[in-house]
């Protein structure tokens, strides 16, 4: 991604001023110029996030399982007074009984 400067966001230093007038125009150009970025910051989040889920789906597998397959659950959960080193967090195999829906599924 490059990050090169958007022309549609240029900021300046405005000193202040007591005339009221002027003032009042440079809120109002600070405002808007804080839309303006805002809309950039948007799009550009929006951007990373494409980018971001095309990377993470490149390596991504979907696994899917049939009614009748055996497979193992991973419980992470470690019993007291046992060590983590030492622990078994696969349980199973287990049939799969039914499939809800793309990624959960009844098992006994």
């Amino acid at each position: 991604m490059d990050a090169k400067p958007d022309p549609r966001v240029m900021l300046a230093y405005f000193p202040l001023s007591l005339n009221l007038n002027v003032w009042g125009e440079h809120v109002a150009q600070t405002v808007s110029k804080l839309h303006v970025a805002n809309e950039i910051a948007h799009e550009r989040l929006q951007q990373h996030q494409a980018h971001m889920k095309k990377h993470y789906d490149r390596s991504q597998n979907d696994v899917i399982f049939r009614v009748g397959d055996q497979v193992y659950l991973y419980v992470p959960v470690v019993e007291e007074r046992l060590s983590k080193k030492l622990s078994k967090f696969w349980r199973g195999p287990f049939v799969i009984t039914e499939k809800i829906s793309l990624v959960n599924y009844k098992q006994r």
